[in-house]
């Protein structure tokens, strides 16, 4: 649905459940896979790669002031597609479709980022990381030695970039119907016990 207002909490449960949300900080996407069948699946769907490969269509929205530029594509956690350029940046619509390699069962994700900051709309973080040399430096100048009162100014901002990941596609490599993963998942009744 495309209207907020026409959006219920039952809507959201059931994309939840299908597994069709993604997590952004403006960026809107929306992925598709084609395969085998020649059908388009979204997040959280199956496809059957084509012969090894996954047709997979990005479908990126934002507001003036939140520019996406590039696409990374992952498969089973291995970056196959880096800093892919987003068409058409000045519009704030972008399409493109890419090719991904697929020959196991497994995922493809889609990351999409942008290089400049969300300011105004987010101001920067002053959190700068607390190196050991900070917290020495901190104690030294408590008795007049080793460093100075610049060990508690920050010495980082951080600015928030636009950024977004999709969730899943599930890649049926085999085409068997079962997703088997590559590597072996852990028990996860012994999880819950270990401690």
């Amino acid at each position: 649905k495309d209207e907020p207002l026409d959006v219920s909490p039952d809507d959201i449960l059931a994309a939840f459940k299908r597994g069709d949300v993604l997590m952004t900080d403006g960026p809107f996407v929306r992925i598709s896979a084609t395969g085998a069948s020649g059908g388009a699946v979204g997040m959280g769907g199956v496809v059957v790669p084509k012969d090894g490969v996954v047709k997979v269509a990005v479908h990126v929205e934002n507001a003036p002031w939140v520019v996406p530029t590039t696409v990374n594509v992952y498969v089973n956690g291995d970056e196959v597609i880096h800093d892919k350029a987003l068409p058409d940046l000045d519009k704030g619509v972008h399409d493109l479709s890419i090719d991904v390699p697929a020959t196991t069962d497994g995922f493809v994700v889609v990351e999409v980022v942008g290089s400049e900051s969300e300011f105004p709309s987010v101001y920067p973080h002053e959190i700068p990381p607390l190196q050991f040399t900070d917290v020495i430096g901190a104690l030294g100048s408590s008795f007049g030695a080793l460093g100075s009162v610049k060990a508690f100014t920050p010495s980082v901002t951080s600015v928030t970039i636009p950024y977004a990941l999709t969730n899943p596609i599930w890649i049926d490599g085999d085409g068997d119907g079962v997703i088997q993963p590559s590597l072996a998942l852990p028990d996860p009744s012994k999880l819950a016990n270990a401690s």
